[in-house]
């Protein structure tokens, strides 16, 4: 007797591979969208960055971002003899969809809005370096971290806990 078509164990076990499959790529594509909204994030950051930065040096004026866990404040100041934590004008705010982290030289600490910042003189040089990243960190896996110092702001990836390197 010659049979044509399936078994019902064949066709379960098929529906399971493939249920197996399914779930696997489900999950895969969630972690492939949170770093790519994470390298969205840390690329917009940088451009604001590099805009305040563009700004100091056409307007002749310091201007400042201080960074919160969620938030960055962008300040503009009317005179360089203005103490910066004053926060003389403010330009923008910007919430973050990540929290974001300072790296020390060796230590990960929460950001602070009131002491962590960027400031630019009037010719937009950065007075203070600061390298910040972003949670949930994926090392070696995607660009996930900013290093500003005195003359550049470079997009950077976490190699362990304690290094961020610039790409």
């Amino acid at each position: 007797m010659s049979s044509r078509g399936f078994s019902l164990i064949e066709l379960i076990v098929v529906i399971a591979i493939i249920g197996i499959l399914l779930s696997i790529a489900t999950l895969d594509f969630r972690s492939m969208q949170q770093k790519g909204q994470i390298e969205k994030q840390i690329r917009e950051i940088r451009s604001d960055l590099v805009g305040l930065r563009i700004d100091a040096m056409q307007k002749k004026r310091r201007s400042a971002a201080f960074f919160g866990p969620n938030v960055i404040q962008f300040y503009s100041y009317s005179s360089n003899d203005e103490p910066v934590l004053t926060r003389s004008t403010l330009m923008s705010t910007k919430n973050l969809s990540f929290i974001f982290r300072r790296l020390s030289s060796t230590t990960q600490t929460d950001l602070n809005a009131a002491v962590d910042r960027v400031e630019y003189d009037t010719r937009g040089y950065a007075i203070n370096n600061i390298t910040i990243f972003a949670m949930p960190v994926a090392y070696n896996a995607l660009e996930n971290c900013i290093i500003v110092s005195t003359a550049n702001t470079q997009i950077g990836r976490m190699v362990d806990a304690s290094t961020c390197r610039a790409r």
